[in-house]
């Protein structure tokens, strides 16, 4: 872990930060992720936001849409039934991808789970589409919710302040700010955390609703950290419903995943973690209220299977993550390699992160003029990548954690100026030997020319074997376990 991220975590503990409350509402989870980026130089200064005129018409013209919106959800809500896991998914923008001509959620489907078990969805983040073959509710069903929330605040301002907090805030902000040379606003702080308590609110109803309709045995998601789902881990506690998070991604110097302070005081979490492996546990400190559970990834070990032909031994393959972080340097290294060996015989490609696939073109000047390197298409499968190319190079992509199951080599470009942080998302596999560091074009090239190993004892450790089986065997001693209690 950073040397700022642990200060930060020390800072939050001394402070006890996880004991204040706005209005009732502990909030400092849900605002610890967002300091800490802006303190590390992921997001920006926190300010007060501006209200414009379009701004205004704007919201007054999608008002039609949600009423059609809410009427839908109110039919699927009608529709939905007694169920024994309610998944709550992310949409076809978040955990699902096109697999071979397939859209797949790769996080849930491959532990079939449906095959078993009823299953109902919860589509919970606005603005992401929903599979038509497998309906569920949607958030259009908060809608009355929301406009009742606003008329009392209209009519009863003063009850969303909280004078004695507020004074702590900016107290607190100015701790901040000068302990880490920033310039963060405490009224942005307060706006958001008023923000947070009325979703808090307004959520806590919707999801009593959801569990009354359904009665689940269980409740299965990824991503836990989302200021929407925070108010689901105490209504499934008042209806003894455990609920479980799949591992989506790294957990390497990840903040959501790690606290100093591990009590349960002021925080929200599922009762449960399924990791890919005991690997990924070593890298978290969760509070004493969750269990993790090492189970594997079933759509890795599907992979790994179908792609295990030998990899091009001078195809290199360039990972970025987002432009103003990893992606520009990345950019300018896969440029000037490419120049230098031009006519060596390399095939060399560009995978951009999926956020900036569509708008790449406007960051990326070099690589649009580099017509010798192969910009790799959103929906090409990215397993497919360890058969065409021996050489995968990033800063912090987890793609290269997964390339540790294939028989290729895996490179961490630790360009000047990097930030710590960055280069501790890596670090845990550059410290077990799955992967190499370099910090020049001479580095790569002489790395390139080893005859790397490619095999390591660390593989069922990261990736435990036999995902769908324990995942299967896990939600059922869950099941049977929690039913057991609760007579």
């Amino acid at each position: 872990m950073d040397g700022l991220t642990q200060d930060f975590l020390h800072f939050e503990k001394e402070r006890a930060l996880f004991e204040r409350n706005y209005c009732g509402f502990p909030y400092w989870q849900g605002m610890r992720i967002k300091i800490r980026m802006v303190i590390t130089g992921l997001e920006d200064i926190y300010k007060l936001p501006e209200i414009t005129i379009s701004e205004t018409k704007r919201k007054k013209g999608r008002y039609f849409p949600l009423c059609k919106g809410y009427l839908k959800d109110v039919w699927n809500y009608f529709h939905l039934k007694k169920c024994d896991i309610l998944y709550f998914d992310q949409g076809l923008e978040g955990a699902y991808r096109n697999v071979d001509g397939e859209i797949k959620d790769v996080y849930f489907e491959y532990f079939e789970y449906e095959d078993k078990y009823q299953v109902e969805r919860c589509y919970y983040i606005k603005g992401n589409k929903r599979n038509p073959q497998k309906p569920g509710i949607g958030v259009d069903l908060l809608l009355p919710y929301k406009l009742k929330m606003k008329i009392q605040s209209l009519l009863k301002p003063q009850n969303k302040i909280d004078p004695e907090e507020d004074e702590f805030l900016h107290s607190l902000c100015d701790d901040i700010n000068k302990k880490y040379d920033k310039n963060i606003s405490a009224d942005a702080v307060i706006q958001e955390i008023q923000y947070n308590c009325d979703i808090h609110k307004i959520y806590e109803k919707y999801y009593r609703k959801i569990l009354r309709r359904t009665r689940p045995d269980v409740i299965i998601l990824q991503c836990h950290y989302s200021e929407t789902l925070y108010p689901l881990y105490k209504i499934a506690k008042e209806f003894s419903v455990p609920v479980i998070e799949l591992q989506h991604g790294h957990v390497c110097n990840h903040l959501a995943y790690n606290y100093f302070d591990t009590s349960n005081m002021g925080k929200e979490l599922p009762d449960y973690l399924f990791t890919y492996g005991d690997f990924w546990n070593k890298q978290i400190r969760l509070p004493i209220g969750t269990k993790i559970i090492s189970i594997g990834n079933p759509f890795l070990e599907s992979m790994r299977t179908k792609y295990n032909e030998m990899a091009y031994e001078k195809g290199i393959v360039f990972y970025s993550g987002k432009f103003s972080s990893d992606g520009r340097e990345l950019e300018k290294l896969a440029v000037n390699f490419c120049k230098k060996h031009r006519n060596e015989g390399y095939k060399i490609y560009f995978k951009f992160h999926p956020g900036e696939a569509s708008v790449w073109k406007d960051k990326y000047l070099l690589l649009a003029d580099c017509e010798d390197i192969e910009i790799i298409e959103p929906n090409m499968n990215i397993y497919r990548l360890f058969s065409l190319a021996k050489h995968h190079i990033s800063v912090m992509s987890t793609v290269l954690y997964e390339a540790v199951c294939f028989d290729v080599c895996r490179y961490i470009y630790n360009f000047e100026g990097i930030k710590e942080f960055m280069v501790e998302i890596c670090a845990p596999l550059m410290e077990s030997g799955c992967a190499q560091k370099f910090s020049t074009i001479q580095e790569l090239e002489d790395l390139i020319n080893e005859k790397e190993n490619t095999e390591f004892d660390v593989v069922e450790e990261m990736w435990k074997s036999g995902a769908k089986e324990n995942g299967q065997k896990a939600v059922k001693e869950i099941i049977e376990n929690n039913n057991q209690r609760g007579k």
